[in-house]
């Protein structure tokens, strides 16, 4: 299916679904005592992992998401200010439980929440309800299986591996991006070219007991 949005981009369908549903959250720097940023994505990781062609249409549609949120946060009044005496841990605690509140806020008014709005701004909305609609067993089998095209190739070439590799770790932690990413840094950083060779040190990298050790789950695979 084609992304309005992202005309040039064949795979921005899959690649966005998945890691908008592996890392949509709050993440909030603080450069300064007076200024904090919040955003809901790590820029850093999508920086690394989109391709270069598709960075100024992404951050067109990532300003017009942000604008969005601005005017429904400053119609409801619901950040405010955070008084300087505080502590810094006070205020990044402050910070984090109003922008908790405004999430809450966010889905009462708008009966859906920001993850959904988002991916309405990228053009995913009918993915997102594809995945909304099927059981969770199943939806967790149509996310996994739109990782392969998308993410599969990117991270491939990330960590100099081949896609197969990649699936397989994907397979063993059940789709999450987070987990078959870390595995796979591991594997690049200790120079192991099988997932299955990487395994033992990684239980006790993870201090995981002497049984998982022995259960090498990619030893099991075909």
């Amino acid at each position: 299916m084609k992304n309005k949005f992202f005309k040039d981009w064949k795979k921005a369908n899959d690649f966005l679904n998945a890691f908008i549903d592996d890392h949509f959250g709050l993440y909030l720097s603080i450069p300064s005592p007076e200024t904090a940023y919040i955003t809901f994505l790590p820029e850093d990781k999508l920086s690394e992992l989109i391709p270069a062609e598709q960075a100024c249409k992404l951050n067109e549609r990532a300003r017009v998401y942000t604008e969005h949120v601005n005017k429904f946060v400053e119609k409801h009044n619901l950040l405010g200010d955070v008084p300087d005496n505080f502590p810094m841990v006070v205020k990044e605690a402050l910070i984090k439980s109003k922008c908790e509140a405004m999430l809450e806020s966010y889905e009462k008014v708008y009966k859906k929440t920001m993850l959904v709005a988002l991916k309405q701004y990228l053009g995913l909305r009918i993915d997102y309800d594809k995945l909304c609609e099927s059981p969770k067993d199943v939806r967790i089998h149509i996310r996994f299986s739109t990782l392969n095209p998308g993410v599969f190739k990117a991270l491939a070439s990330c960590w100099n591996t081949s896609s197969g590799i990649v699936e397989a770790v994907f397979e063993v932690f059940e789709g999450s991006f987070d987990a078959a990413n870390e595995y796979l840094e591991f594997m690049y950083e200790e120079d192991y070219m099988l997932p299955s060779k990487a395994w033992d040190r990684w239980t006790m990298k993870k201090g995981m007991d002497f049984g998982a050790a022995l259960n090498n789950p990619f030893r099991r695979k075909k």
